[in-house]
């Protein structure tokens, strides 16, 4: 079962990334939101392009495999 997105939900991150923690904003209009933490800087992206971006890397991550395997 799935939930609609109604209201802007955060999250932060568990393990540092360049050496802080990273906020996830998920938000009504399909769009996620990404912000070191303790800053106020807000980096606005849509959830297809986010899509988009992880099967391309899963598709070069198979190619590269089968590259990789034929040698």
């Amino acid at each position: 079962m799935t939930t609609p997105l109604n209201k802007q939900v955060k999250r932060i991150t568990s393990m540092p990334h360049r050496g802080r923690r990273t906020v996830v904003i998920l938000a009504p209009g399909d769009v996620i939101g990404f912000r070191a933490e303790r800053t106020r800087s807000i980096y606005w992206i849509s959830l297809a392009a986010c899509f988009d971006m992880a099967v391309k890397l899963e598709v070069a991550a198979q190619k590269a495999a089968r590259r990789k395997g034929k040698r």
